[in-house]
């Protein structure tokens, strides 16, 4: 294993990422009431394949629910052959199961950009590191949400634009719209600075962005009618859009910041000291990032404007901020001495 390791690096950043989000993210699985968070609530109905009540703006989102169940039924299966009898599938499990592996690989790819931009093995790792014990990660791993593969998918775009990787840009493209809607308004960046692919191949990613996500909603509009009760999803968005305007009221409060502060705690204060030196020291990190990290946030902006949860949706700013901490540790006059000190440090 020792030498596995060695051989593979990457593995090792997986691992740890892995470990860091489980190990909270149990806690919170198996100490939680059900009725602690609605979403939580729509997505367990959906996988257990009731939809009556599940509201227009989550009943779309099936694709981790039905991963979900099918993980539910091998472990109920595993259960059996143990002669474990269940009264229920054990969803909340395969959710958390999903969630972390997504987790995992989201903190891989994070560690990837920041070295991509210039970091250090061990700085990146902080990085990681920083997202990844975010409570916030914590949140949408211990329950049973789909946040945690969007989270994935827009990595993997920020990924593709810094590698410049035509797989990553393309296939992210596609898997936006159907595996989280709010994850579109990343679309026109990738268009834009995806410009290493052909503009055709592009416009065919959002096109197939658009059809898959067409095509799943007529099919679960065919197979499973929407209750009159419910509201179509675009009075929803309508009404979300409106509301934007008091949830900007919000974020300017005491409890709108305590909820921003909270995402990435203590290592909000490396960004700070990243803020300060004048022009010249923001300038060491903040002249590498790359040309669409500012469009990202501005993206994760507007989000948290549109959704009702701060801290989850601040936490798309992870592969910007974790490569912002990477940056400014290996080049902020400020960390000279934490750098002095890395030299006794084992990289990865």
């Amino acid at each position: 294993m020792i030498q596995l390791l060695r051989r593979r690096p990457q593995l090792f950043v997986f691992l740890l990422a892995f470990s860091l989000v489980a190990s909270n993210a149990y806690l919170l699985l198996v100490n939680h009431r059900p009725e602690f968070a609605s979403d939580e609530q729509n997505y367990l109905r959906m996988a257990r394949g009731e939809f009556a009540l599940v509201p227009t703006v989550h009943r779309y989102r099936i694709l981790l629910p039905a991963l979900a169940r099918g993980v539910a039924e091998v472990l109920s299966l595993l259960q059996r052959f143990r002669g474990v009898s269940q009264l229920s599938l054990p969803l909340g499990v395969s959710f958390f199961i999903l969630n972390t592996t997504f987790a995992a690989l989201t903190g891989l790819l994070l560690y990837r950009i920041a070295k991509m931009h210039g970091a250090t093995s061990f700085a990146a790792l902080l990085g990681m590191v920083a997202v990844m014990t975010s409570g916030s990660m914590t949140y949408i791993t211990g329950l049973a949400l789909v946040d945690s593969p969007a989270g994935l998918v827009e990595a993997t775009l920020f990924y593709a634009l810094v590698a410049r990787s035509r797989p990553f840009l393309l296939a992210s493209i596609a898997a936006s719209l159907v595996v989280k809607e709010p994850l579109g308004l990343f679309l026109p960046i990738a268009v834009y600075y995806g410009n290493f692919v052909p503009w055709s191949q592009r416009l065919v990613a959002v096109v197939v962005a658009t059809l898959l996500a067409a095509g799943l909603h007529f099919a679960m509009d065919a197979l499973l009618p929407l209750s009159p009760l419910l509201k179509p999803q675009a009075n929803l968005l309508l009404h979300h859009a409106i509301r934007a305007f008091y949830r900007l009221r919000m974020l300017t409060s005491m409890t709108g910041l305590l909820a921003a502060v909270s995402v990435f705690g203590g290592f909000n204060l490396i960004l700070l000291g990243g803020l300060t030196g004048g022009r010249a020291s923001i300038r060491t990190w903040a002249a590498q990032l790359h040309p669409s990290a500012p469009w990202f946030l501005g993206v994760v902006f507007a989000q948290v404007l549109l959704s009702a949860d701060i801290s989850r949706m601040l936490l798309l700013a992870g592969p910007i901020v974790g490569t912002a901490i990477a940056l400014i540790l290996d080049g902020h006059p400020l960390f000279v001495s934490f750098r002095r000190q890395l030299d006794m440090v084992p990289r990865v």
